[in-house]
């Protein structure tokens, strides 16, 4: 892949390290697109139908992120979130845990929406990195060529930038591209591991890494990437309800029909319980009037805080099952709650989330007491929570010497 020659300064040295980085992006975008992996190549050159798809969707800054990244603070010693940070979101959680690490809290950056013109600009500026590339005679899908130029737009955005990005480990198609765009310009980035479940990380030339877990160390076994601990979650004792009273149910980013449904299940379950329904953040609007007579959460409200006023929490596919066992909260996983069917995550098969498919002939409260009560069920949730070994430096040490 070629890019612009007239700014040669913003990309990796080599042209190998540059071809790597893109595949290895292409790559990964494709795992989370659940697009064909094998392959690679179209069978000739584009054409101009499909660069015209192309540049309708630079124009429309798919994959490419809206918010002013671009002219924050040009020198070191500042960290630059490149996501909102907003109530409870992974972003506020995140700038939390830094400030925690001993970042000064006036030297965490924050996005900001760019306005009209600023946006204008921006996709102006995307559709010249777009033409620069030559659409027309690339043999990749119309999707990786659209990742590879929002790659390429944040690479010029971030090139002035001296202060160190964070990348949330919830690798969407724009924070993979916002990942290669910094490896591209040559910014220091620090990847935070984005749960226990975050295992599999692609190499997008991180320079640094925020694990919390000893698989997330693993992960970056033999690359050129900095590792750093993070201090361990606090974890709390399991309290077993003699009785649900309170049920909490917590989604993940959907809240398709399948919700009405699962109502449905949890009414004939739990018919005397109070049900709770904690939305995920990202969901920005819901009507209250499909799960009619649940008391529905305000936006906003932390997991933790929750999990806390419930007397079990019911689950879907989410990792938020490990976060609400730690808070000390038995959970119940159930299919029906997103798209995703049962136990994605695997966390039932391995002893660590109580879940069914269908409903148990005893009451719920003793096979559920029954499952966390058994003497092996502490050691199989510390497989998943592992912590990473001792030899690994904390994160403080990071921050400290960003922060001098």
């Amino acid at each position: 892949m070629h890019e612009s020659r007239r700014t040669p300064e913003l990309f990796a040295p080599t042209r190998y390290a540059r071809a790597a980085l893109f595949l290895r992006a292409i790559r990964e975008f494709r795992r989370r697109e659940g697009a064909k992996v094998g392959g690679g190549f179209t069978a000739g050159p584009a054409g101009l139908v499909k660069t015209a798809e192309i540049l309708r969707a630079v124009s429309r800054l798919r994959y490419i992120s809206a918010e002013r990244i671009d002219s924050q603070a040009n020198a070191e010693g500042f960290i630059a979130m490149l996501d909102p940070i907003t109530p409870h979101s992974k972003a506020s959680q995140i700038a939390a845990a830094l400030e925690a690490h001993g970042m000064p809290r006036d030297r965490i950056l924050a996005p900001r929406r760019v306005g009209p013109l600023g946006r204008l600009n921006l996709q102006m500026n995307a559709l010249r990195v777009a033409l620069t590339l030559r659409p027309w005679r690339r043999r990749l899908p119309a999707p990786d060529l659209t990742l590879t130029i929002a790659a390429l737009v944040h690479a010029r955005r971030l090139a002035q930038s001296q202060s160190t990005t964070v990348h949330i480990g919830d690798r969407s198609p724009r924070r993979i591209a916002l990942a290669t765009g910094a490896a591209l310009a040559g910014r220091r980035s620090l990847y935070w591991q984005n749960g226990y479940h975050d295992r599999a990380i692609p190499d997008l030339g991180y320079s640094d890494a925020a694990v919390l877990s000893s698989a997330g160390e693993a992960a970056f076994a033999g690359r050129a990437t900095n590792v750093w601990a993070l201090d361990p979650p606090a974890a709390f004792a399991l309290r077993l309800p003699a009785r649900i009273e309170r049920l909490g149910v917590a989604t993940n980013a959907f809240a398709g029909p399948e919700i009405e449904a699962i109502r449905e299940v949890i009414s004939g379950i739990f018919p005397k319980a109070v049900v709770a329904l904690r939305l995920h953040p990202r969901i920005s609007q819901f009507d209250a009037s499909r799960v009619a007579g649940w008391d529905v959460r305000q936006q906003g409200e932390g997991l933790e805080a929750f999990a806390r006023s419930c007397d079990a929490v019911i689950c879907g596919n989410t990792a938020a099952q490990i976060e609400i066992l730690l808070a000390g909260v038995p959970v119940i996983h159930l299919a029906g709650l997103d798209p995703h069917g049962f136990d994605l995550y695997g966390y039932v098969a391995r002893g660590i989330s109580y879940g069914f498919t269908l409903p148990p002939q005893d009451p719920v409260e003793d096979v559920l007491g029954a499952f966390y009560r058994a003497p092996c069920w502490p050691a199989r949730l510390r497989t998943e929570v592992s912590e990473v070994s001792a030899a690994t430096p904390s994160l403080r040490k990071f921050i400290s010497a960003i922060a001098r």
